[in-house]
């Protein structure tokens, strides 16, 4: 009956705005801020939004092209996806459903593309492997020790993910005001109202309960109360630099991609590092300066710089059909 009543309200759902408003609905207040909010005063992420609004299509008409026939198909990191775009990596996924990562990732291989696994997901990346056998790249959060980059570099590739996603833009800790407003923090502080909140969604607190609530990827490594949830922050929250970069890519030594870049200058330096792709991706939520540059307005910049630098991909998707091609 709940899983009629779910599929219900899903379908009333037209657009994006739609589905945050049933995500709000659903969530306790803590949780549903730590998804959809930004850092300090969130101007990056209302940016964003902005930024992509400016784009339009100039559709060209008479050009006698069948919906159907329409190839959007492309190669993103080796893999061929029938659309160019693909799930950006973001962490916990178990806090909002039961299914967490593994639900995502069968979704994103049902629609044709591929899904990207978070270093800090709620899921290990073998469970994810062995539910979800379709395309998967894995996004490795830099840390102090090498033993931990090694074991988990080996063990994505021993699990199948075919790219590694390093990211570069978390030098700090974000200032992420909703989250201290609700106690949301490490150790979790909640306040009475995020408590009360909780307590008004019996449903997704009753779930939450059924299920371990932890960063799975990490758990081997941790052996509380040395080695807790705040060691492992210090540990993979730090500055990087392109020396690590490099070494990281011949480590792989597979499709590399750095997540995080917004200057053309970064851009030109990631390819001299042995980068091979560089995404554009719209995590604005956890980037540490609530001033950062769009992606969209970096976009532009870095490919006209890396066009003069070298074969770097920067995942502007093209389709594959010479007809699609020409009709668009």
């Amino acid at each position: 009956m709940m899983q009629a009543l779910v599929s219900r309200r899903l379908e009333r759902c037209h657009n994006i705005d739609d589905l945050r408003r049933e995500a709000k609905r659903r969530l306790p207040t803590p949780v549903f801020d730590f998804i959809d909010g930004g850092a300090d005063d969130e101007v990056t992420l209302a940016d964003n939004r902005r930024a992509y609004g400016r784009y339009s299509l100039v559709p060209r008409q008479c050009a006698g092209l069948e919906r159907e026939s329409v190839d959007l198909s492309t190669t993103v990191l080796g893999q061929q996806l029938a659309w160019p775009v693909f799930t950006s990596p973001w962490g916990l996924q178990t806090l909002i459903h039961a299914h967490g990562e593994v639900g995502l990732a069968q979704a994103a291989h049902d629609s044709g593309t591929a899904f990207a696994l978070s270093s800090f997901s709620g899921t290990r990346m073998e469970a994810v492997a062995e539910a979800a056998p379709g395309p998967r790249f894995f996004q490795l959060q830099p840390a102090r020790s090498w033993e931990i980059m090694d074991d988990l570099m080996d063990r994505a590739r021993r699990a199948g993910y075919t790219a590694l996603l390093l990211t570069v833009d978390n030098p700090t800790h974000g200032n992420r005001e909703r989250d201290h407003h609700n106690g949301f923090d490490v150790p979790q502080r909640f306040t009475l109202a995020s408590w009360l909140s909780i307590a008004s969604h019996p449903g997704w607190a009753f779930s939450a309960a059924c299920r371990k609530l932890e960063f799975a990827n990490y758990a081997k490594y941790l052996s509380p109360p040395e080695r807790d949830t705040e060691w492992l922050f210090e540990q993979t929250v730090f500055s990087v630099d392109w020396e690590m970069v490099a070494r990281l890519a011949a480590r792989w030594d597979g499709p590399f991609a750095i997540k995080g870049i917004l200057s053309p200058e970064d851009a030109v330096r990631a390819a001299d590092a042995g980068v091979s792709a560089v995404p554009t991706a719209r995590i604005a939520t956890l980037r540490p300066s609530a001033r950062a540059r769009s992606t969209a307005a970096s976009s532009k910049s870095s490919r006209a710089a890396l066009a003069s630098a070298s074969t770097i991909s920067t995942w502007r998707s093209r389709t594959s059909s010479p007809r699609t091609r020409r009709a668009l």
